[in-house]
């Protein structure tokens, strides 16, 4: 059986480890410290080295001539440890085994037992967050207080799953996705080794749909050699290599942000037909989405510079980005995020991401239809929570991206309108909501004038109920017709919540007509006949 090549040249030393220079360089100093620590935490994505790393540091604390921290990989110790038959080193796959009964028994048990011909027993546990929490519980108390010259290797693709107590007892590492040019130049090195010639737009290709996993980068190259003994041309590649997921989230990008509707559903179902799980590719793409936000927010190229997209694509995103709002890419996280939750329920695998699209592309959706689609996120662990009234106000918790209401596309042209016409009317549109009604005429009262840009009115509440109420799909339309009959074209209205749109004094100019004490105590039994009151 042939050895794929990247267990054919996975590293053996720490000088060959790519990409985690600041893990070699800690871990080669302790070692010629002669003190490393008795557990260790390494956690990152798949493929990046952790396993990898593991072993070299076992052969390292046990090599009978280390070189600078390095293992020599020729002693007894070293040979026994590369063939396998070293008893005391023992690797356990956690997803397989994590009852506590396993632990006790392979862990706890043999750990209490002194080497038997190796300096140091170690355990390389994969996948530690798999564990079940009385597994954790038992190994816990091992780690608090473990035998003299045992070591322990934890390795997660998912270190939020560890339990804080186990992350505190052991010294953790972060491994960090391999740069995209650093798995371009491993690829040549590995083509170069076999003696066959490759494209350099083949190894780019393949570096790219790495998306940072060393091991899948060396594993699809794999493929790709054994097209061809001597030369792997693109056109050759290209049975192997699909066209890759950032090239796919690129076009329908393009199509989302042109509204071609049409296109954008093909594509979704062309993915599809591909055997793409759409799960899959939605929550990447929502990823990508947050790139991009990311760079409109920060104004800096770096986050979509760690999309590892080339020079040109990276141009045509830049553009493109530049093209929508910060509301619009805000919007179209909401609805993907949605579609995603979706996914558990749906009986046609690809109708959420078909909706979301659809959604997004369609400037002319209902205001019912456009906020059943909007659900809030969470800016800690960007996961979806289902959408729920509370009565006690609260307010934005993210810089970066506030909770925003449901923002639609315009079809008319661009307004001529600009922020002081808004301002200079604003009276207007408080009297005309007034004859039609009064509870908006309230809310909108208590609201600041925030922005105008491209048919987009936003307005600033310091609490919740009133971007909820607003949000209503009886009460939307009304506002924005209302709006459209005073400024004689369509505005779009979009709110954001955050104490810094708290209610002003006259002299603070938040708002430009205040308010009566009433009319606020008015809106608060507003609130509480939607809500229902509470008595303390």
């Amino acid at each position: 059986m042939s050895t794929s090549l990247y267990q054919k040249y996975r590293p053996q030393q720490f000088g060959d480890m790519v990409g985690q220079d600041h893990i070699r360089v800690t871990l080669l100093n302790e070692l010629r410290a002669n003190s490393p620590s008795h557990a260790y935490l390494f956690s990152g994505s798949r493929g990046v080295g952790k396993t990898t790393t593991a072993r070299i540091l076992a052969r390292a604390v046990n090599c009978m001539e280390p070189r600078n921290g390095e293992p020599c990989n020729a002693c007894a110790h070293c040979r026994m440890m590369l063939s396998g038959q070293a008893l005391d080193v023992i690797e356990i796959d956690a997803a397989s085994h994590t009852g506590v009964d396993h632990v006790r028994e392979h862990i706890i048990e043999n750990a209490r037992v002194a080497p038997t011909r190796l300096p140091w027993k170690v355990f390389i546990i994969d996948e530690v967050h798999m564990l079940s929490t009385s597994a954790f519980n038992a190994l816990l108390k091992t780690l608090e207080e473990p035998p003299k010259n045992t070591m322990f290797i934890l390795a997660t693709t998912e270190l939020h799953k560890v339990p804080a107590t186990i992350i505190s007892r052991c010294e953790q590492f972060p491994f960090k996705r391999v740069l995209y040019e650093h798995v371009v130049a491993r690829l040549a090195d590995v083509a170069k080794r076999e003696g066959v010639m490759v494209d350099r737009e083949v190894l780019e290709a393949i570096a790219r749909r790495a998306e940072g996993a060393l091991r899948d980068a060396e594993s699809l190259l794999g493929q790709v050699l054994a097209l061809d003994d001597a030369h792997v041309t693109t056109e050759m590649a290209e049975i192997i290599l699909p066209s890759s997921k950032t090239a796919e989230m690129l076009k329908l990008f393009e199509e989302i942000v042109r509204l071609q509707m049409a296109e954008a559903v093909v594509h979704v179902n062309r993915l599809m037909e591909e055997g793409v799980v759409l799960s899959d590719f939605t929550k990447e793409w929502i990823d990508f989405l947050r790139s991009v936000l990311l760079y409109r927010v920060q104004e800096s190229l770096t986050p979509l510079q760690q999309l590892n997209v080339h020079a040109e694509q990276l141009q045509q995103l830049a553009q493109l980005s530049g093209e929508l709002s910060i509301a619009r890419l805000t919007r179209m996280i909401d609805v993907f995020l949605h579609a995603y939750d979706q996914y558990r329920t749906a009986t046609i695998p690809q109708l959420p991401l078909e909706l979301a699209v659809i959604t997004l592309c369609e400037p002319q959706l209902s205001s019912a239809t456009a906020e059943a689609v909007r659900v809030p996120v969470n800016p800690k662990t960007q996961s979806v929570s289902s959408p729920k009234k509370t009565a006690s106000p609260k307010t934005a918790s993210t810089v970066a991206a506030p909770r925003t209401s449901t923002v639609r596309t315009p079809s008319t042209a661009s307004s001529t309108l600009t922020m002081d016409d808004v301002r200079g009317q604003w009276t207007a549109v408080l009297d005309a909501m007034r004859h039609k009604n009064h509870s908006l005429h309230l809310t909108l009262q208590v609201g600041k004038l925030v922005s105008f840009e491209r048919h987009v009115l936003v307005l600033g509440f310091q609490y919740q109920f009133y971007q909820d109420r607003l949000n209503d799909a009886r009460n939307r339309p009304v506002v924005e017709a209302t709006l459209e009959e005073v400024f004689g074209q369509k505005i779009i209205l979009e709110t954001v919540v955050s104490k810094e749109y708290a209610i002003q004094t006259a002299s603070g100019v938040a708002n430009l007509e205040q308010p009566s004490e009433e009319e606020v105590a008015n809106v608060w039994d507003l609130a509480a006949s939607s809500f229902g009151s509470q008595k303390s």
